[in-house]
């Protein structure tokens, strides 16, 4: 079988022949008026800028002369930027791209639920109670100052009690400790003086005009132990302490280790003397305090 590879155009005519056929012209181009415009004359001429034309024609050229066809194509388009965008365009927040913008950063943290006003903040503690005065304001300043939503401001103090509940819990535990461990150092140094010298000790807190209040803050400063033995000092050798004679009524010596034993259960069964000694009367308290010396010092004997 023959192939011919060249087209009847390249053949050379055959001698005495007359010339090759011409080739078809080549049929004319459409009209680029489109639908809706006339001849020559774009659809979207005048209704679009060249911004616009020039991303249809990058993006739908099949479709810039067909306006149905290109509606639908951008339509479409939009529609799947949108799932890859996650979210509807009226969910979607400016940043601003300059630090300096307030109005802008004040929009934006009011659209994520910033209430821009600190007293819209409400604080409760774990069992619902309105918190502190001053750690709620302190919580609505703070959160304000954040621009924090209401939802964040309350997971703030939430926090802050925690870790507020957790410090206190912790010194509780410490100072518990600490006053244990004085205790006991105190019961070993006394031994069996124990009972005795707290009461010389007391009496030393009494003269001094101290309260328990800072008894309670020098236990946690200088330590329980040490704070019993100087009230115990004071106590012993306070001139108002100290027995000076034995009793005014016979005129006998100084009082008995069971003679201070006998008084001093006569007073605690005395109810008008034991309400003048609550009330820190003087002479109850001078007069205890000898009969706890005497005691002192006959265990020390």
């Amino acid at each position: 079988m023959k192939f011919d590879f060249f087209p009847r155009a390249f053949e050379v005519p055959a001698e005495g022949g007359g010339a090759p056929a011409p080739s078809p012209a080549p049929a004319p181009a459409p009209a680029p008026g489109g639908v809706g415009g006339g001849a020559g004359t774009p659809w979207y001429q005048g209704k679009a800028d060249e911004r616009i034309v020039g991303t249809w024609q990058n993006n739908f050229p099949q479709h810039v002369n067909d306006p149905a066809a290109l509606a639908v194509a951008a339509t479409n388009s939009w529609l799947e930027a949108q799932k890859h965008l996650g979210v509807p365009a009226e969910q979607i927040v400016r940043v601003p791209t300059k630090a300096d913008d307030a109005a802008g950063w004040e929009a934006l943290h009011k659209r994520l639920g910033w209430p821009g006003d600190p007293t819209k903040y409400q604080f409760k503690d774990a069992e619902g109670k309105d918190v502190d005065p001053n750690l709620a304001t302190f919580l609505r300043e703070t959160a304000n100052r954040l621009r924090l939503d209401p939802e964040r401001a309350t997971e703030l103090s939430k926090d802050v009690l925690k870790f507020s509940e957790a410090q206190i819990a912790n010194a509780k535990t410490e100072y518990e400790t600490k006053l244990a461990a004085g205790k006991a150092e105190l019961a070993t140094n006394w031994g069996p003086n124990m009972a005795t010298n707290l009461e010389v000790a007391r009496a030393g807190a009494t003269a001094l005009g101290v309260d328990r209040d800072i008894v309670a803050a020098l236990e946690q400063t200088v330590g329980y132990a040490k704070v019993m033995e100087m009230f115990r000092l004071v106590g012993s050798k306070t001139t108002e302490g100290k027995f000076v004679g034995g009793s005014k009524e016979t005129g006998t010596g100084p009082m008995s280790r069971e003679a201070a034993i006998a008084k001093k259960n006569e007073l605690f069964a005395d109810r008008d003397w034991l309400a003048r000694h609550e009330k820190g009367d003087r002479t109850a308290v001078n007069e205890l305090r000898a009969i706890e010396q005497i005691l002192a010092a006959s265990m020390a004997a």
